[in-house]
């Protein structure tokens, strides 16, 4: 094949398709993340516990979620039934046609715990008794020796509860609970909950954590 042939194949997402023996047209398979995971374990074939129905509204609640995000935003979702401990819905990237990182599965792929902490550092301040859910935070720039940080989508909301920090993951709050009640009781609350942290992490680390 000629070097634009091989250009253009690369460039091609492939994907896993459903009920066309992967004909053109064919439409494609719900889940396929799930499916690539499903695979790996077990070659020869088998059933998932993915329900079509969740994982159905779940690719539709992704798509229109992600339509309210910044360019190049992806979402990675997992849906667990709790009671049965068993994957019911799963959508490993926003769009799996993306040539750029679609076919990656954020679901298991190595990544800063980001937000994922901030429940620790809330926990923290709130054994302490320093702090409740209806406690008043600054979201608004702050500057600690050049570090600017941002939330997400780069606006500051001013003045917001404890329990709309943490629900709108901001970032300035959270930096400042953990400034003000001390990152060593933070990294303490982490660590009593099972999350293994290297030993210097507060030294190393620092706020941003």
């Amino acid at each position: 094949i000629t070097e634009d042939q091989r250009a253009a194949a690369d460039a091609e997402p492939v994907r896993v398709l459903a009920g066309g023996g992967g004909h053109p047209g064919a439409p494609a398979a719900l889940a396929p993340h799930a499916a690539w995971m499903a695979l790996a374990d077990r070659p020869a074939g088998g059933r998932t516990t993915i329900e079509s129905s969740v994982q159905r509204m779940l690719e539709e609640a992704v798509a229109e979620h992600r339509r309210t995000l910044p360019p190049g935003t992806d979402i990675a979702v997992v849906v667990l039934d709790v009671d049965r401990s068993s994957i019911v819905g799963l959508v490993g990237s926003a769009d799996p046609d993306d040539p750029a990182d679609g076919q990656v599965n954020g679901v298991l792929a190595r990544r800063s715990p980001g937000s994922a902490l901030k429940p620790f550092i809330y926990a923290a301040a709130m054994d302490a008794g320093r702090l409740a859910a209806d406690s008043p935070l600054p979201d608004a720039p702050i500057d600690r020796g050049g570090w600017r940080p941002e939330n997400f989508d780069r606006r500051f909301r001013g003045t917001v509860s404890t329990a709309e920090a943490l629900q709108a993951s901001l970032n300035i709050p959270a930096i400042l609970v953990a400034e003000e009640i001390g990152l060593v009781r933070c990294l303490g609350v982490m660590e009593a909950a099972g999350l293994s942290l290297p030993a210097d992490a507060a030294s190393r680390g620092g706020l941003s954590i």
